[in-house]
């Protein structure tokens, strides 16, 4: 099931020769030489930086460009060296020792159906430590250099294209960290709006309330000396002073008491 789901993901590029940014076609592959691995190590980095999506290395197939017709014989060379197990391990070890971030490829060895031939699918995963560089000098290749691939051309990434990778990248690896944040910014503005209309409402109410109060106040007031008023035409003179005094500490603010008192010896003169 995963060899035909691989088998699909290539076929189109396969059958039409012409390779795209996240698929190359090689007709053979040998990593004895320098200059054999440093051509393989650009490729990897260069498809591994061109974005999210799997991309793939597929070793027996002719490319466009090489296919002297278009039949299936022709471009469908086949790869399946004896020393296939090496080959798969020179890989691993040239990614090792000259990519960084290492990259953790897979292989698969697909047989077509038609020809009987075999080839070898290298797969780079989508990762997302972008961008892979070569991390160390190896044939013209120099410690430092970052490649990416434009359409079916591998080149070296210019500064826009390092800037654009790499805050994709730091995008989708804290994608849920970022998408909570935003979420906890949006409840937390919410709230806040919540609050602010609450305090409004609070705030209307608490001034509605001090106007009643203020008035009711007013009211008790006039009420209170009309009282004191009665109090003090009704008491005998020798006790008006002492009762309307304690009336007064009884049923008002220490404040009120004084103004009061104040209008209590205006009374008596």
């Amino acid at each position: 099931m995963e060899d035909e789901e691989i088998w699909q993901a290539i076929r189109s590029t396969v059958e039409s020769g012409v390779e795209t940014p996240k698929i190359d076609l090689k007709s053979d592959l040998s990593l004895n030489q320098p200059v054999e691995k440093a051509e393989f190590v650009k490729d990897v980095t260069a498809i591994a930086n061109v974005g999210e999506n799997v991309g793939y290395i597929v070793i027996g197939v002719r490319d466009k460009k090489d296919r002297v017709e278009d039949d299936l014989n022709d471009y469908f060379i086949g790869f399946d060296p004896p020393d296939l197990e090496t080959r798969k391990q020179q890989m691993n070890q040239a990614i090792e020792n000259y990519i960084s971030p290492s990259i953790l490829i897979r292989h698969y060895q697909l047989t077509h159906s038609q020809t009987g031939k075999k080839i070898l699918v290298v797969e780079i995963p989508s990762n997302y430590n972008r961008p892979y560089i070569i991390k160390k000098d190896i044939d013209t290749l120099k410690k430092g250099m970052i490649f990416t691939r434009c359409d079916t051309h591998t080149q070296v990434a210019s500064r826009d294209e390092i800037i654009r990778m790499t805050t994709e990248d730091i995008e989708i690896r804290h994608r849920d960290e970022i998408e909570s944040v935003r979420k906890a910014d949006e409840e937390t503005i919410l709230r806040l709006k919540k609050e602010n209309v609450k305090l409004r409402h609070e705030n209307y109410f608490l001034s509605d309330n001090k106007n009643k109060l203020d008035e009711e106040r007013k009211n008790w007031q006039f009420l209170a000396y009309e009282l004191c008023e009665n109090l003090y035409n009704l008491l005998p003179e020798e006790k008006r002073e002492e009762e309307i005094k304690q009336f007064y500490i009884k049923h008002s603010k220490e404040e009120d008491y004084y103004n009061w008192y104040k209008w209590f010896n205006m009374m008596k003169k």
